[in-house]
């Protein structure tokens, strides 16, 4: 395979692995190429030609030493080589798919409410412990986080309210929801509105995902989530770590993220106190919050399956003053929840 022979990265000892939370001394006992070869089998990833593997290779083991280099920092958190190692940061930002939150159409869709009484909430929340949280979904080479986020909110709701978990459509709004723009890209504030005016949303084994844009189908599923009320959302108040703690005691919460720098794209574990910035481009769920080693954190399910940071999950910091009052990776920009 050309390209693969990196003499000075070429070592003997095997006990190593690209699935480790590698330190830059590590990469010396590694047999790189062939850990770039268990990792293209273990992802399924193959490609056209000799050059262009060599080309992803490249990219690999950049990625590689930027994860240990980051590790030897000792910080709060570990980075390890995850599914997006062979791709350009154009490319890695595909998989994200929040549009620009500057359009007009956004505003007052839903309802504010502010929420400031932190003196009532728990000291920690963690939904997922509680039967209302689905397995981490995989929103593969589709920008559809958007819909996964609205989704994730929606059946937190629903089973915090009747007891009842039921995994939701994100290709019928990915199809459907023309507000928004399928693979391309939308936000979860159209995607309730959506749902609030057709009057319910299709389930996940009636309306299966395929990972690309295709034909609305809504009509044909049968039965759907239909537990609908005249709101549309919840915005909570932004810029406030208080008011998202006092929403997230209630129930999950859809949040919009800055996502593409390397801190979170190689996530492993701990809690993330990196600088994730502020140009936010990826919706996820906040589904609890606590403290681990004395950094409080917030729980975020992602739509990159289990592969990705702790078996889906990633611990932003929280209360860390990071970006101001906006938090880390911008997590308090834009807050909301639905009203159904």
């Amino acid at each position: 395979m050309k390209g693969l022979v990196i003499a000075t990265l070429i070592g003997c000892a095997l006990s190593l692995t690209w699935q480790d939370e590698v330190r830059k001394s590590d990469l010396l006992q590694m047999n790189l190429a062939q850990e770039f070869r268990d990792w293209q089998n273990f992802f399924g990833k193959s490609y056209p030609d000799i050059d262009e593997e060599a080309h992803r290779f490249g990219l690999w083991i950049k990625a590689m030493h930027d994860i240990a280099t980051e590790n030897d920092k000792d910080l709060t958190y570990k980075l390890r080589m995850n599914q997006f190692g062979d791709l350009t940061k154009d490319e890695y930002r595909q998989f994200n798919g929040l549009r620009p939150r500057d359009e007009p159409d956004l505003i007052n869709l839903g309802k504010e409410k502010f929420v400031d009484d932190v003196g009532a909430n728990p000291s920690s929340v963690d939904w997922t412990t509680q039967g209302v949280v689905t397995p981490v979904k995989n929103q593969g080479q589709c920008g559809s986080c958007w819909a996964f986020s609205t989704t994730g909110s929606m059946e937190c709701d629903y089973a915090i309210k009747h007891g009842t978990l039921t995994s939701l459509s994100e290709q019928q709004l990915v199809d459907c929801s023309n507000a928004n723009y399928g693979c391309n890209g939308g936000w979860y504030e159209r995607a309730w509105e959506y749902v609030r005016n057709e009057g319910g949303l299709c389930t996940e084994s009636s309306y299966s995902y395929t990972a690309r844009d295709g034909t609305c189908k809504a009509s044909s599923c049968g039965t759907k989530y239909n537990d609908v009320s005249a709101g549309v959302y919840t915005g909570v108040t932004k810029d406030s770590d208080s008011a998202l703690e006092t929403a997230v005691a209630s129930g999950c919460v859809s949040v919009s993220i800055e996502a593409d720098q390397t801190a979170f794209q190689y996530y492993s574990s701990g809690v993330l106190t990196g600088n994730c910035g502020c140009s936010t481009d990826h919706a996820v769920l906040v589904v609890g919050y606590g403290t681990e080693s004395g950094q409080e954190y917030w729980k975020v399910k992602n739509s990159w399956g289990v592969t990705w940071g702790e078996k889906g999950y990633v611990l932003i910091c929280r209360n860390c003053d990071k970006n101001g009052n906006r938090g880390e990776c911008c997590i308090n920009s834009d807050p909301a929840y639905p009203d159904f």
